[in-house]
């Protein structure tokens, strides 16, 4: 029961739920984004240079939002080789400490498991980030000593 609480603790957590449901966007997906935004913000920049007619608040105003669009555009396309490896190791990583959480709970699945099979899925759990509650190792020293399968 320690362990299947703690995965689903773990798997009903936010940032988790978040990660499990994030979809990296495809890098030509990406580029056309940055491009459409790019055409957006120079659309808008002319539409108030032509409803302001040549005054100087709306050049400057033009000019800022062109320039927002423009650096926004510039900064995610410049920023997007060094995002996406990022968030395909972290989704790599919760990933992998599900999987290795699902491998531990699914060795208990009603047939006799050998307690040093258990001791070491869970030791691979840990090794790969899992933070297992205290008690689990308590319960598997005790068990570990009075029998050799569960």
């Amino acid at each position: 029961m320690l362990i299947a609480a703690e995965m689903f603790t773990y798997a009903d957590t936010p940032g988790i739920q978040a990660e499990l449901r994030r979809i990296l966007p495809h890098p030509l997906k990406w580029i056309l984004s940055n491009v459409t935004t790019l055409i957006g913000g120079a659309a808008l920049a002319a539409a108030i240079l032509w409803v302001t007619s040549s005054s100087t608040v709306g050049d400057w105003v033009a000019a800022i939002i062109f320039g927002i669009a423009f650096l926004l555009s510039a900064f995610s396309l410049i920023g997007f080789p060094f995002y996406y490896p990022q968030i395909r190791k972290q989704s790599a990583a919760v990933r992998g400490c599900l999987a290795t959480m699902s491998d531990t709970y699914l060795a208990l699945d009603g047939q006799p498991t050998s307690v040093k099979h258990l001791a070491a899925l869970i030791e691979k759990a840990a090794q790969a980030g899992v933070v297992w509650p205290s008690q689990l190792y308590v319960l598997m020293e005790d068990i570990e000593g009075r029998r050799k399968a569960i």
